[in-house]
């Protein structure tokens, strides 16, 4: 990988999350996406795969995800785009399933991972350099694993992961012959920081946001400033707790940013202690996702001091408001994106149907009682 004309452009592709019968609509717009911007590099950021989709387990349920695989990296494939990969919460049920994961996208020649500088327990922590035109490294991306989500772990994020990423700077550091070198950090799930870009308001305040673990029974929004970039968030920031995971990247000196899927619905940034932090939208069509906003996001690294600009590039902006599978798409859009938030919907519905048994017990009753008179 390397810097042309001083300029390096990733692609963030985040939250596929389909199964072996790939949506047509991610594939169209994945591959005019990456006609239109021509990345260096695409990176996934998890969640590619649908672990808990029940076409999984029609036949053999591992060649299914291989399939599932081929089919999701195909656009990049055809192109001849390069690639790199991480983990999200939802793409397997357990590290044997990871290892086979694995396996299948690094078959492809497009995956970079044979290029990287550090990797530690096979995915949990990877460092690709990104070189000058003279040779040297002038910056690295680090992809961190979130796919562990238990007790054990922070945001599916361990304390050897957190101790790995500093062993890989070092590396990195020795490489680019002792200087510390940029870098960027892409992994699944959002860190706690995310709310200190946020405003926090009152229930009920226009564009207000329920908070999320310990932020419960607080309400959030974005700034105007993201307003005026087209920036939303149309769901709450699901990382579970706070943790060290970030004050160790303010720590390190050189992340200049950090950027995160899992929560489909949101999208934008914004600069804390100074690291930039932000979210890539859903990509893809097998999950819950924000209708035509579903998109990809741009980076455009500067290979003289690391410092990089960024935007999204919607499925609106390029395939506009048709689709393929209407069908897939309009009940995609209307699944809640957590449990809480589908506590209305199933109230709602629970009301309708204690109205409707209801109903039907007095109309039975009525009806019982006309027949013995």
């Amino acid at each position: 990988m390397r810097f042309k004309d001083g300029k390096f452009r990733i692609m963030q592709i985040a939250d596929v999350q389909d199964a072996q019968f790939t949506s047509r609509d991610y594939l169209n717009f994945i591959g005019a996406a990456l006609d239109r911007e021509k990345p260096d590099l695409a990176v996934f950021t998890g969640d590619q795969v649908k672990s808990y989709s029940p076409a999984l387990k029609i036949g053999d349920r591992n060649e299914n995800v291989a399939k599932t695989i081929r089919n999701i990296v195909a656009p990049l494939v055809k192109r001849n785009v390069p690639f790199i990969f991480t983990f999200g919460n939802h793409d397997a049920i357990d590290r044997d399933d990871r290892a086979r994961q694995t396996a299948v996208y690094e078959s492809f020649p497009q995956c970079k991972n044979g290029q990287l500088i550090y990797r530690y327990n096979s995915t949990d922590v990877t460092a690709l350099p990104v070189f000058g035109e003279d040779g040297k490294i002038r910056f690295c991306i680090y992809m961190i694993d979130n796919c562990k989500k238990d007790s054990a772990s922070s945001n599916g994020v361990t304390e050897e992961q957190m101790d790995a990423l500093d062993e890989a700077d070092e590396v990195v550091t020795d490489a680019a012959g002792g200087n510390k070198v940029p870098a960027m950090i892409f992994q699944h799930i959002p860190v706690y920081e995310m709310y200190e870009l946020l405003e926090e308001v009152e229930e009920g305040a226009p564009g207000a946001v329920k908070g999320n673990s310990t932020h419960r029974g607080k309400w959030f929004r974005i700034t105007p400033e993201m307003e005026e970039r087209n920036e939303f968030m149309l769901e709450s920031v699901a990382a579970l707790r706070q943790s060290e995971q970030f004050e160790r990247w303010v720590k390190l000196g050189n992340i200049k940013g950090a950027f995160f899927g899992h929560d489909h619905n949101n999208s934008f940034t914004g600069e804390y202690k100074g690291i930039r932090l932000g979210y890539c939208p859903g990509s893809g069509f097998g999950a819950y996702g924000p209708g035509y906003d579903r998109a990809v996001r741009i980076f455009d690294i500067n290979e003289f001091d690391g410092s990089f600009n960024t935007h999204t590039v919607s499925y609106r902006d390029i395939m506009g408001e048709k689709v393929e599978n209407r069908l897939n798409f309009e009940i995609m859009n209307r699944l809640p994106s957590s449990f809480d938030a589908a506590k209305p919907m199933i109230y709602k519905a629970s009301a309708v149907l204690g109205t409707t048994v209801a109903a039907s017990i007095g109309i039975a009753v009525f009806k019982n009682s006309k027949s013995k008179k």
